[in-house]
């Protein structure tokens, strides 16, 4: 999977980003991107913060969603 949406809780999973059409420069001095979660914190239609999450060893799945997204849901009465 290279890209892939969740429309329940906006998360966003990139897989394989060596895949895209155009090239992503990496910074001198910082590491690659092999693959990358990303999930926003949302109260009321506002991002109040994002967890992002890197370069697992294998790929993300639907049980990193799960768990993310109960993170997610668990900070917003913190943040």
């Amino acid at each position: 999977m290279f890209l892939k949406k969740n429309e329940e809780d906006n998360s966003l999973i990139y897989n394989n980003p060596k895949s895209l059409s155009y090239k992503v420069r990496n910074l001198k001095g910082y590491f690659g991107i092999a693959r990358l979660f990303i999930i926003p914190i949302i109260r009321k239609k506002n991002i109040l913060a994002t967890i992002v999450a890197a370069n697992k060893t294998d790929d993300y799945t639907e049980e990193d969603i799960k768990w993310f997204s109960f993170l997610a849901d668990s900070t917003k009465s913190s943040v």
